[in-house]
C-alpha cells in the first residue's frame, strides 16, 4: 500500500518496474517480541504521503495486523538498517550514512532515542562508514551483541546496553 502499481494513474517510475527502486519499506522479523514489524518507506519519484516512509504496523505470531502510524524516523532502503536488540527486543535502526544508532519500540509507544552518536568519530573509526551501511547487522541471540561484516575489518561485534 505504500507503493504505486505501473498501472495507477499516478505511476511515473521506468516501464515495467516498481517505482521503489532502493527507497521501499522492510519487513524484520523480531523472535523476541514473536512479531514482523513493517516499516514503510518512500518512493524514488516522491509524490507520496511525507509520513509514509515513518509508518509502522505490526503482524503478530497470531496473523493479526495493525497499524501503529508513523515512528518519528523515516526509513529508507538505501540508507538505513533496521534489527532489533538480543535481549529486550526493542528496534534498532542505524541511520545518517551509519553516524547514529537509535533504539525504541514504536508498536508500544517507546519512541526513538540515540543509543550511539559517530557523528564526531572521523568515518575510518566508525563501526560503520557511509559506504558501508548496507551491511546486514545481525542479533547474536541471548546476548547483547550485535554482528556485521566490514569490508576493511572482517567481522565486527557491537555490545548494546542491557536496555530499560
Amino acid at each position: 500500500a505504500w507503493q504505486l502499481p505501473e498501472t495507477h494513474p499516478n505511476y511515473r517510475g521506468p516501464r515495467g518496474r516498481t517505482q521503489s527502486s532502493g527507497y521501499g519499506g522492510t519487513t524484520l522479523y523480531n523472535p523476541i517480541r514473536r512479531e514482523v514489524l513493517i516499516y514503510g518507506g518512500m518512493t524514488q519519484y516522491g509524490g507520496n504521503d511525507p509520513l509514509g516512509s515513518q509508518a509502522t504496523a505490526t503482524l503478530d505470531a497470531q496473523g493479526r495486523f495493525q497499524r501503529h502510524g508513523a515512528s518519528g524516523l523515516d526509513y529508507t532502503a538505501g540508507s538505513t538498517r533496521l534489527t532489533y536488540h538480543p535481549r529486550t527486543g526493542e528496534y534498532i535502526l542505524l541511520k545518517n550514512n551509519a553516524t547514529r544508532m537509535y533504539i525504541g519500540d514504536p508498536p508500544r509507544g517507546k519512541p526513538w532515542r540515540i543509543l550511539f552518536d559517530w557523528s564526531e568519530v572521523p568515518p575510518a573509526r566508525r563501526p560503520f562508514d557511509k559506504y558501508e551501511n548496507w551491511h546486514r547487522v545481525t542479533p547474536l541471540p541471548g546476548t547483547d551483541v550485535l554482528i556485521w561484516s566490514d569490508l576493511r575489518r572482517g567481522i565486527i561485534l557491537q555490545r548494546l546496553p542491557a536496555g530499560d
